[in-house]
């Protein structure tokens, strides 16, 4: 899924970025341990993220620096071929570290689902909403085949989640500035990530045909509206 990104698209990032977004990482690794454990790790490792962000910003290019943290919660948080994606080579010897990082961050008591959101919210920085949005489609539907864990919505709104988050956070200096200054006041998953109850998973190929018309039917398309009303109501 991730090669359907890269696939006849220029992901290279600049050298700035890349020595931006690498120092906000090890900046997250060696702090990581002040941050507790739990449902709150999400934020509060976004929150020092972008805290790093913004010190290193100098009211000025808020939108690199932004791009950067999420680069950073990307790799860390997400998966460790965001990297390759956006062609830099990363430190494998902290592999290890990247990984058990990854696995104590939880949303809705599930390890998935911030990885979910934080590729997707990276992938879009690194190309476009819609790109980022059509890899996330394509790993759903890879899942809906046989032997997969199915076609799921939830994982859906996490990845529109991500996406919705990079977007604001580097559309414009303004919003980049601006949602800076909100994560600075102190923020909850909620802000970012919506209620996912209700929201059908584990659907097969053949259930998510019949049931919601498949990827253009009206029942798909109604759930994705029903996501992105859900994501309009988050504070964030």
């Amino acid at each position: 899924a991730v090669g359907l990104l890269a696939l006849g698209t220029s992901t290279r990032i600049t050298d700035d970025l890349y020595e931006m977004a690498r120092m906000t990482g090890l900046h997250l690794l060696e702090h990581a341990e002040e941050v507790s454990k739990g449902d709150d790790r999400f934020a509060l490792l976004l929150e020092m993220a972008f805290a790093y962000a913004e010190d290193n910003s100098h009211g000025t290019d808020a939108v690199l620096s932004n791009q950067a943290a999420i680069l950073a919660l990307g790799v860390i948080l997400g998966e460790d071929r965001v990297a390759w994606v956006g062609r830099r080579e990363i430190d494998p010897d902290r592999q290890a570290e990247r990984k058990s990082l990854r696995r104590s961050v939880r949303l809705h008591d599930r390890g998935d689902l911030s990885q979910h959101f934080w590729v997707s919210a990276a992938l879009t920085v690194l190309s476009d909403q819609q790109r980022s949005l059509a890899v996330g489609i394509a790993k759903e539907m890879k899942d809906s085949t046989p032997g997969g864990s199915g076609f799921s919505f939830v994982d859906m709104a996490a990845n529109k989640a991500g996406i919705r988050f990079a977007s604001a956070a580097t559309r414009t200096a303004q919003s980049a500035r601006n949602l800076q200054l909100l994560i600075a006041r102190g923020v909850t998953t909620d802000y970012f990530f919506p209620d996912t109850s209700g929201l059908p998973e584990g659907l097969s190929q053949d259930t998510f045909r019949s049931e919601y018309g498949g990827l253009g039917g009206a029942g798909t398309r109604r759930l994705l509206e029903e996501i992105d009303r859900r994501l309009d109501s988050c504070k964030g």
